[in-house]
This record gives C-alpha cells, structure tokens and sequence, in this order.
C-alpha cells in the first residue's frame, strides 16, 4: 500500500493499494468508502494510514482555504503567559480591553487564555493593544485543542460552577427539553455575559448563557 500523492496541499489525497478502497474527501462532509479488498497487512495498515491522512489533508485544506498559520510559532501556554504579564504591567482589566476593541470581555478572556481562536483582524488589535509581537497574534489565531483536567476542579468559583452543574444539570435537561424538543444548547453559536448586580444585602453575580437550540436529527 502506498499514499498517492495529488498535489501539494491537496484537499483531496488518496489512499491507494493495488485495489483502491480507501478514499477520504475533507470539507463541508466527510466521506469514508472502506472495501475489504488487500493483503492482510494492508487491511491491517489502511485505518492507521487513513486517519493520518485525514488529520494532515484537514490541516492543510484549512491552512490553503483561510490562509492561517495552523503551526503557530508560540503556543498557546506561553501566549497566555505572555497576554496575562502585558495586561498585569499596563493594568486593564478585561471589560477595559473588550470595550475598547469592541468585543465582549468573556469572548476576550476565553481567546486570551487560550480555548478560542481570533479573527486575523481581531488577534491583530488585541496584539497591538498590549504591544505584543506578531507571533502572538498568530498564536491567537490559531485553532486550539480544547481540553482542560478531567478532574474535580478545586479552585473554590470554578467548583461552585461544577456543583451548580451537578445539582441542576438534571432539572436544566427536563426543562429546556420540555421547552424546545429533544436537544441540546449549543455552545458554539453561543455567548456569555458577566455582569455585576449591585444589592443593599450584598452584590450578586449574574451570568447569562445564551446558546442557540441544536434538534437531533432523524434520518
């Protein structure tokens, strides 16, 4: 068996043996025609081989299609580190950096600490505004892997997030369920708002999720 090769960043490579069965076209759909035909090794190799492909040929489509640099010459860690010491030292908070790049703070942090990705335009001004170089702006615009510990987290407002989750996750399923049909809350086409009640007894913390309702399917 051998890998086929197209054209340089080609959206569509093949994987070939002597009886092509294994094609894989990235975009909008993904389509996996699997025969049987092959040696035993070749039918052993071919689903290592094709997830490889797969993983390379989406990369580059992206990369040819949006013209964004996917290997990012900083990471996302050490951008974050360097977003959160520039911030420090000229002493803004989020709300004063999102309103004057006219974003909101949530969507501002959550790309600054990594677990979103911005718009060329917008990973440029959030750059220039706190006087970051250009590998920084590429590190914003590049697409993250979101994952975070798996374990109970123990910072005590991250755990009180999780708990509120464990106690009302049930009864928020019933009641958007009940409300919309059998789905779920996006948290792609979404947005979050945090704001700051003020109240004689004691300023509360108001937070607003807002998520377009996603059916399942029937086919």
């Amino acid at each position: 068996m051998h890998l086929q090769k197209t054209a340089r960043y080609s959206a569509r490579p093949v994987l070939a043996s002597h009886n092509p069965v294994y094609v894989f076209y990235p975009g909008k759909q993904l389509i996996i025609k699997i025969g049987v035909r092959g040696t035993f090794q070749e039918i052993l190799m071919a689903p290592i081989l094709l997830i490889i492909v797969a993983h390379l040929s989406y990369r580059a489509h992206i990369h040819n299609c949006r013209g964004i640099n996917m290997f990012a010459a900083t990471d996302k860690e050490t951008m974050t580190s360097q977003i959160l010491q520039a911030k420090k030292a000229q002493g803004v908070t989020w709300e004063t950096m999102g309103n004057a790049l006219g974003v909101s703070e949530v969507w501002l942090a959550s790309v600054c600490l990594g677990m979103n990705s911005a718009p060329g335009e917008k990973a440029a001004a959030i750059a220039e505004y706190l006087n970051l170089s250009a590998d920084i702006t590429d590190a914003l615009m590049a697409f993250p892997t979101k994952i975070w510990k798996q374990t109970v987290p123990t910072d005590p407002l991250i755990y009180r997030l999780y708990e509120i989750v464990g106690v009302y996750g049930d009864t928020l399923k019933h009641v958007i369920q009940e409300k919309f049909g059998d789905g779920i809350m996006s948290a792609i086409d979404f947005s979050m708002e945090v704001k700051k009640e003020e109240n004689t007894k004691g300023d509360r913390v108001v937070l607003e999720l807002n998520g377009k309702f996603l059916p399942y399917r029937s086919w």
